[in-house]
Parts: C-alpha cells; structure tokens; sequence
C-alpha cells in the first residue's frame, strides 16, 4: 500500500525529490519488493536532481547490496562530489555499503 501511494505522489509531485526517494524505499521494503526496483526508480530520477547528494548514495548503497561494486563505487564518488561531510558522516556506519567497503579491503577514506 505504501508504495503504490508513494508512486502516486511521484506523477502528483514529480519535482518534489523526496517522493521519489521515499518510493524507491517503499519498494524496496513492501512484500515482494527488490533492491532491483528501488534501484530502477532512483535511476529514473536521479537525473532530474543532480544536486541532491541522497540519489547517487542511495544507488551506491543498492549497487553495493548488489555485489556491482564498479557501478557502487561510482556512484559514492558521485555523492562524495555533491555533499562529502554528510555523505560521510552516513556512510561511515550504513550497512548497505559493508560489501562494498569489504571488496575494497578498506573505505575511500581513514574512519576517525
């Protein structure tokens, strides 16, 4: 129910990113929802916000949870670009981004 209200909100608010944000969570966490299906959303959207910071993180995290590290790592790097002190500051404890951290053997900066 919650994704489908939340998928509405995206042809009522299409400008409003955090309806698209919110639709790709619902679709992942809804009863038979995928990484898969969040992810195509955000790719979707995501070229109509290249400002916001929580899109190529978001795809970072679901290209991670996904084992497509190449495409996670570029996507993170694109985050850090937008807004570095919160991408870091939510990345340094999320665990969506464990496997990626894991195939580096490390993270793309010093935890301090």
């Amino acid at each position: 129910m919650v994704a489908e209200i939340s998928e509405a909100l995206t042809k009522l608010l299409p400008e409003a990113p955090e309806v698209w944000t919110d639709f790709a969570y619902a679709a992942r966490r809804k009863t038979g929802g995928s990484i898969s299906e969040a992810k195509e959303i955000l790719l979707e959207a995501e070229p109509k916000f290249p400002r916001e910071y929580i899109f190529p993180y978001n795809l970072a995290c679901y290209f991670s949870q996904l084992h497509q590290f190449e495409e996670a790592e570029k996507w993170f790097k694109r985050a850090m670009t937008i807004d570095e002190k919160t991408v870091k500051q939510t990345a340094i404890d999320d665990p969506d981004l464990i496997p990626l951290w894991d195939s580096m053997s490390g993270t793309l900066w010093k935890k301090t």
